[in-house]
């Protein structure tokens, strides 16, 4: 094994350099520096800047290196190639050692091998150096006092970099399948260029009120002897469904009906189709549901056309909910003053807007499937699994 502190040197960065610095100096001459900071996006930088004669700040120059991410992303790594950068406080650049690379005859080539090998290889432990709280730190000391690699060993370094290249072509591969599924999908004409007319949209929904009193001790409480049972959702995507309870006078719920499930914290303004039953919410969701009036008006004869329609306002509504939830203080979406105050297309069923809404569906559980596999493919990656 070799010690961390054998194979790299750190450079710091420095808590001057802001945008004001950038800005400062913007129209200085002479060698510009890209400014990196806490991203692990190449294409993120805070500017370029050319310095002062004066300044005396650590600077990376004509270098392959690594940029190790401070606090935030504590510990996430990304490969830098040959250039001129200077770095703010939140972010360390790790570059080899003249003796570690004089040692092993690592020349130009190998060298972006080894570092890219060792974000693949090692990313994961190395992201173990941070602190677990909100403002997430990597402890620089820690790693350069503790941490080992295996010994260096040129045919395993070149089988793991090949790998890395093939996992990059499968990537990419991905990546052009999602731009084409994205551009099909627009290419759909939009649901709601089947109506031109609008309606308010107290006049359309209904809603069921969320219940605080849904605790895990109060489903837990309300869940001893059930007799008539209620399904309440959460305001989670990943465990929709939180629990069964009785139905009692002192809860909000619904009975025998579709609804549109809505997140109101957290997550906000995140819609689910909901098939028709008898459900309740915790204090971080809303439903919302066709009134009776308006399922006439919208020629809604059976249960099938009511979801069709229930479809096309979640679709319609998504983004709608999503850009309000954004201009909230604390990512909470004012379902009910937005039923209240806003106007909505008037969907009616017909056989085109069930076909626009099918192939929205079909589009869009493709897209969500590649994506559980590129997440997969992620994950896989960040844990260092090496496929023999």
């Amino acid at each position: 094994m070799i010690a961390i502190k054998e194979v790299f040197k750190c450079s710091s960065g420095s808590s001057d350099i802001t945008e004001e610095f950038i800005y400062q100096r913007i129209k200085n001459t002479g060698i510009k520096y890209k400014v990196l900071s806490s991203s692990v996006l190449d294409s993120t930088s805070l500017g370029y800047v050319a310095l002062n004669k004066d300044d005396k700040y650590n600077t990376f120059e004509n270098q392959y290196g690594i940029l190790v991410v401070r606090n935030g992303n504590a510990g996430e790594m990304r490969f830098i190639d040959k250039g001129n950068y200077i770095t703010n406080d939140h972010a360390y650049i790790l570059t080899l050692k003249p003796d570690f690379k004089e040692k092993y005859k690592i020349d130009e080539m190998k060298e972006i091998m080894f570092l890219k090998y060792f974000i693949y290889t090692y990313g994961f432990e190395t992201k173990k150096y941070s602190t677990n709280n909100d403002n997430s730190t990597w402890n620089k000391t820690s790693f350069f006092k503790y941490f080992e690699i295996e010994d260096y060993n040129e045919k395993k370094i070149e089988k793991v970099f090949k790998q890395m290249q093939d996992n990059e072509k499968i990537k990419e591969s991905i990546d052009i399948i999602k731009r084409r599924l994205e551009f099909l999908r627009k290419k759909i004409i939009s649901i709601d260029e089947y109506t031109k007319e609008i309606i308010d949209m107290n006049k359309v929904f209904d809603y069921c009120s969320r219940n605080d009193c849904l605790s895990e001790e109060g489903i837990y409480n309300r869940s001893l002897d059930i007799k008539e049972p209620v399904i309440v959702l959460s305001g989670s995507t990943d465990n929709l469904i939180y629990g069964k309870i009785s139905k009692s006078d002192d809860i909000h719920y619904i009975e025998n009906k579709q609804v549109l499930h809505v997140i109101t914290r957290g997550k906000a303004g995140k819609i689910t189709y909901i098939e028709k039953g008898d459900y309740a919410t915790n204090t971080n969701a809303f439903m919302i549901y066709l009134k009776d009036d308006y399922k006439k008006d919208a020629c809604i004869n059976n249960d099938y056309e009511e979801k069709v329609v229930l479809k096309a306002f979640q679709i319609y509504l998504q983004p709608v909910f999503y850009e309000m939830s954004s201009n909230a203080d604390v990512s909470v979406l004012p379902l009910t003053e937005i039923i209240k105050n806003i106007k909505i297309p008037l969907f009616k069923y017909s056989k085109e807007i069930e076909k626009s809404v099918l192939q929205i569906e079909k589009y869009d559980f493709l897209r969500n499937q590649i994506q559980k596999q590129v997440n997969l493919f992620e994950n896989l990656s960040k844990k260092n699994v090496i496929f023999e």
